[in-house]
């Protein structure tokens, strides 16, 4: 029988089973609050309103919009990739040509400063596809250069930069 205070606030609940009533008492626990304060807190989330999902029709908007967003994306990944290849080409032809004036690969510079580096590895990180057999003279042509006026060496280790 509930004390006087509480007289008319009571409420007899039954569980369904003793594990049913044991989990309650340990969410109870965890939330350090009594059964009573859980169970009431748990009503309390039930009553309040949910928000309202997106309707279907800005949903689809919203799909739409991200699949032009990412094809606008791929394009332009696209566009960038291919003025990259042909920058390379026209750094290349530059070397190529007897008597041109070119200046030195700016990625290669970079490259051969920050350490001493293999041929295969240095053509991957200036972005060269080993295909390209006009782009691999080119580089080659400029690491003759560079190397033939003393500003790098070729050692058991790769290239390195020696100024």
């Amino acid at each position: 029988m509930a004390q006087e205070t509480y007289n008319g606030r009571t409420i007899e609940l039954y569980a369904n089973s003793p594990e049913h009533k044991q989990k309650i008492v340990d969410e109870a626990k965890k939330r350090n609050c009594t059964v009573s304060k859980y169970i009431f807190s748990v009503l309390e989330a039930a009553e309040r309103p949910r928000v309202d999902p997106v309707n279907a029709e800005e949903l689809n908007s919203l799909r739409e919009e991200n699949r032009a967003l990412r094809r606008s994306l791929a394009e332009r990944n696209h566009e960038n990739e291919r003025q990259a290849q042909e920058l390379q080409k026209l750094r290349s032809e530059a070397f190529l040509r007897p008597s041109a004036i070119a200046t030195f690969d700016p990625d290669l510079l970079r490259v051969l400063q920050a350490g001493p580096i293999h041929g295969h590895k240095l053509l991957e990180a200036i972005g060269i596809n080993l295909q390209d057999g006009e782009a691999v003279r080119a580089i080659m042509r400029q690491l003759e250069l560079m190397e033939h006026h003393g500003f790098i060496a070729k050692g058991a280790r790769g290239w390195r930069w020696l100024k």
